[in-house]
């Protein structure tokens, strides 16, 4: 799980209705590395992903997916969640036992917290814990306050002091400027092994954190555990009927995702602001999937992600599988993504950019032949936020409502990230988009029932690969490319300041054969 900016959460008006056409990565790219699993994606603010893959091995992307730098933090420092640190770089939580990173050993296995650049050099680092193993999993920047999560059997470690039992649940506050610990608690129940995995904040203010119990007899069971901003402990609640819970997002809205991070067991569980749960999203209709990872995209859209087992006429095949749901639990879209070379694989870590877009990472399937080892790295990006403001409205088609076009993506020009949708289109029709500089209205234009909502020169995406069919969801979409935007005297760059009218034309039977177009967006490049 991944920070998310909460001006994010409140000023995202996304209409779910019309994100099905964002269901495709902007790119995605495997990274052949002899550790060969992406973990976790932290995003960058100015543009690409740092990429933690096994161990403390890094790799570097821009916003096209191309490798700027790779590399390892420490040799022994195995990092088990990453985060943005607001400024360009990211926080790292793991364990260490060699004294690598971070100062000696405080005892045995110890929690670390670093802070690295964006080219994932060390800045500081942090050892966390007491004479005995204590191990970070979760954490969390929010409001300028950085807590970490995870398990300790250290007697030393925590408040309140006298309490042992053979591994606590705790959470510490730390001063994300040098990692300095503010202050610890632990859970103290009373169980024989707690162990926390994620943390987020409620709207409340609240820390609320998912992980695992184990009673004397063996028997495991999940645990939400909610403390208050000072740490003090409110409640712990086993959920009996799941296996373990894992990461955790909320949304503007109040509501809870949990992963159950177990195949062939519920993939997903929502709760309400009061802790009750009020549904289960699994994230395949296949028996044999498994959730890694889940955010909080809009205050009413969540993400998850991870795999699933399709049983096909070559035999089982593994599946990169994402979920969209809302916080009723309805499924809005779906999506499978084959990596470059047509092999698919898991997607591990799931994290929310600067545009509301998601970088997901994981691994590729099983395959001897691929170099850089058996299974590689692998991470994507896809968009699902909207770019630029409504143009001029759309008439109605043969579908009786009007077709609807959208951007996502960056309005960064840099980021060269901006692709087109158009919803409620008639089923199997050919069309393409338009784009000019310039707004303008002429009704019906050669015939056609719409309106032409672009003025000036105006270029068609008519071109090799860019004319679109409209499948059986109503929907197309193209993938710009804004170093290249035709005009009617040949290709153009589209520069920062620019402001581009978009807009689809597409055939129709109405009831005989005519053509349309759909609304307009303009989108103002930076």
């Amino acid at each position: 799980m991944k920070i998310i900016n909460r001006s994010l959460l409140t000023s995202l008006a996304l209409s779910l209705s019309s994100l099905a056409f964002a269901q495709q990565p902007v790119w995605n790219t495997v990274v052949k590395n002899p550790v060969s699993f992406a973990r976790y994606a932290v995003p960058l603010d100015g543009g690409g992903t740092l990429v933690f893959l096994s161990a403390s091995n890094f790799v570097r992307l821009d916003g096209q997916g191309n490798t700027v730098t790779q590399g390892q933090v420490a040799l022994t420092f195995n990092v088990m969640n990453a985060i943005s640190d607001g400024a360009g770089g990211a926080y790292l939580v793991g364990i260490e036992a060699q004294g690598a990173i971070g100062g000696p050993t405080l005892g045995g296995l110890d929690a670390v917290v670093t802070r690295v650049n964006a080219n994932g050099q060390e800045i500081w680092s942090k050892r966390i814990g007491g004479s005995e193993t204590d191990i970070g999993r979760g954490i969390l920047l929010d409001g300028g306050e950085l807590v970490i999560a995870g398990s300790t059997a250290s007697p030393d470690f925590g408040v309140p002091s006298g309490s042992f039992y053979f591994s606590d649940g705790f959470l510490a506050r730390l001063d994300p400027t040098d990692g300095s610990v503010l202050w610890v608690t632990r859970d103290n129940t009373g169980l024989e092994r707690t162990s926390y995995w994620d943390v987020v904040r409620t709207l409340q203010g609240d820390w609320l954190l998912t992980g695992t119990t184990e009673d004397y007899l063996g028997c495991i069971s999940p645990v939400i555990a909610r403390y208050t901003s000072g740490g003090s402990l409110l409640s712990l609640e086993n959920q009996f009927f799941y296996y373990s819970f894992g990461d955790i997002a909320v949304n503007g809205s109040g509501y809870v995702a949990v992963v159950n991070p177990h195949s062939g067991k519920v993939n997903c569980v929502g709760f309400d602001a009061s802790g009750i749960a009020q549904f289960h999203v699994d994230l395949h209709s296949s028996n044999d999937s498994t959730a890694f990872s889940v955010v909080s995209v809009s205050p009413d859209l969540f993400v998850m992600g991870g795999w699933a087992i399709e049983q096909t006429s070559q035999g089982p095949v593994e599946v990169r599988s994402l979920r969209a749901f809302d916080s009723a639990g309805t499924v809005l879209w779906d999506l499978q993504i084959p990596d470059p070379t047509g092999a698919n694989g898991h997607v591990h870590d799931l994290a929310v950019d600067r545009d509301g877009g998601l970088f997901a990472c994981g691994r590729t399937s099983f395959d001897p032949s691929m170099p850089g080892g058996p299974k590689d790295a692998w991470v994507g990006y896809i968009a699902i936020d909207r770019l630029g403001v409504p143009g001029c409205a759309a008439q109605p088609n043969s579908t009786g409502v009007a077709a609807s076009t959208l951007a996502v993506g960056s309005d960064v020009r840099a980021d060269n990230r901006v692709i087109l949708g158009t919803s409620s289109l008639p089923i199997g029709q050919f069309g393409f988009y338009l784009a000019s500089t310039t707004s303008g209205l002429v009704s019906g234009p050669g015939g056609s029932q719409g309106d032409l909502c672009l003025g000036g020169s105006i270029g068609s995406f008519n071109r090799a690969g860019e004319v679109q069919l409209s499948g059986s969801d109503g929907l197309f979409s193209l993938v710009l490319d804004l170093r290249d935007i035709p005009t009617p005297s040949g290709s153009v760059s589209a520069t920062a300041g620019q402001t581009w009218n978009f807009q689809s034309w597409y055939r129709d039977r109405n009831p005989g054969a005519t053509s349309n177009f759909s609304s307009s967006v303009l989108v103002t490049l930076n």
